[in-house]
């Protein structure tokens, strides 16, 4: 077993910097429709209200996030609230790069998955950097049988 294979439990803290994206990208949308409103007043106020209690949504959110075991027979676990490990799968769509991670999570049955959103300031960096060459050097191998 390689250093880099042993399992990493992936509980991220929720990021600065995708809370800051999201904060501009959705300021810039209020912008934009705040210009089309710019002749209704109330509709400003109600676009005011609605883009609030949705960034308060959104900062509730971003404090429940998943977590998940990547253990060294390169199986994922989703571990919930109470204890329990529900098996789950990495869509073969993940996306991996230096910047960060997009990790989709499909379980075995009908039940939702997770979508892992990981950038560098999610995880401790040797977590973060242990993950993502397990990821790649898992992509490049040759699949068994083929």
């Amino acid at each position: 077993m390689h250093g880099f294979s042993a399992a990493i439990q992936i509980a991220p803290k929720a990021s600065r910097l995708l809370a800051r994206t999201l904060v501009l990208a959705h300021a810039g949308c209020a912008v934009l429709v705040a210009l089309a409103f710019a002749a209704a007043p109330v509709g400003l106020v109600l676009l005011l209200l609605a883009t609030a209690l949705h960034y308060a949504q959104l900062r509730r959110r971003l404090g429940l996030l998943p977590r998940v075991l990547f253990d060294s027979n390169d199986d994922w676990w989703l571990l919930e609230s109470h204890g329990r490990r529900v098996p789950v799968a990495l869509h073969r769509h993940a996306l991996i790069t230096t910047w960060g991670m997009i990790l989709p999570l499909v379980r075995h049955t009908a039940q939702p998955g997770a979508l892992l959103v990981l950038l560098p300031d999610s995880l401790p960096s040797e977590d973060f950097r242990r993950l993502r060459v397990r990821l790649l050097w898992q992509r490049a191998r040759p699949e068994a049988g083929s």
